[in-house]
């Protein structure tokens, strides 16, 4: 199963390093490797993983990128020297750029997208003792092993501690892509009454998780369940929010449409920020 784990020309690498990031391979032919996580080096984080378990992005290919029946590989890496990691480089320590395991120090190179490869303590859940945390691509973070609390990363409740599930966090089908986490709950069906299960994102992290909250408790700005989560908002409104057209994520807001607000005000567009995380619709005056 193929890992990645979810404006300016920051947000447009990020969405991009979405789009593409797979594990390196171990074999030169088949892909073992599976999620990762974002909290850093540090338990949990979030864990993304493409759609499918295929081990490589059917019918598609990236600028940069090659492809010939196995996972997809970024072409040859370089050092901070700017020097090859091939012939006769020294293998790199954790958080180097790379482009196989065979590269870096801890043997386990974890790709992501665009942006390349990054030698880590780990390729997958079968790596650790519990889960394996993705490196952060925007910060360079290399993967490691988690402990299996709320927010670790996770291919299946295996690898979760405390009862904990491993819930689906984040889908971008748009990259055929996908994010789990250890977490209270999957759905509904996993609270009591006069709650609901709702996800709660930690976007500069790329992280985040679901657990059982009481009607009518999230503030605006917190984050929600598109389908479920009206109900779980003190405004009862939960709206989309969006990065780069290709991932959604639920924040509860002011409001949905115009007709929410009073007078002549309006309602913005929720957002994702990368630094700020969720920004809520509200109303306001026209701009």
């Amino acid at each position: 199963m193929t890992k990645l784990h979810l404006f300016s020309s920051l947000t447009l690498s990020f969405a991009l390093t979405l789009s593409t990031g797979c594990p390196a391979d171990d074999s030169g032919g088949d892909d073992t490797a599976a999620e990762g996580t974002t909290g850093g080096a540090d338990d949990g984080g979030t864990n993304m993983t493409t759609v499918g378990g295929s081990g490589m992005m059917e019918g598609d290919t990236t600028a940069g990128m090659e492809s010939s029946g196995g996972p997809m590989t970024m072409g040859t890496a370089t050092t901070a020297e700017g020097g090859s990691s091939e012939g006769g480089v020294d293998p790199l320590p954790d958080g180097s750029m790379c482009t196989e395991n065979t590269d870096c120090i801890s043997m386990e190179c974890y790709a992501a997208g665009i942006l390349g490869g990054i030698c880590g303590e780990c390729n997958e859940d079968a790596d650790c003792e519990f889960g394996c945390s993705l490196p952060n691509p925007i910060t360079s973070v290399p993967s490691a092993c988690n402990d299996g609390t709320l927010g670790a990363g996770c291919e299946s409740s295996d690898v979760c501690v405390d009862d904990l599930v491993c819930a689906l966090i984040i889908d971008a089908p748009m990259f055929d892509l996908s994010a789990s986490t250890c977490s209270e709950c999957e759905d509904d069906a996993g609270c009591g009454d006069g709650t609901s299960c709702q996800p709660s994102y930690d976007v500069p992290n790329i992280s985040g998780s679901k657990t059982c909250v009481a009607d009518l408790s999230l503030p605006d700005g917190s984050g929600c369940d598109l389908a479920t989560g009206s109900g779980a908002c003190m405004s009862t409104f939960c709206a989309a929010a969006t990065l780069a057209d290709a991932i959604t994520l639920g924040v509860c807001s002011g409001c949905l449409t115009d007709d929410d607000c009073t007078g002549d005000d309006v309602c913005s567009d929720a957002e994702i920020d990368l630094a700020q995380g969720l920004v809520p619709s509200a109303c306001g005056a026209a701009k």
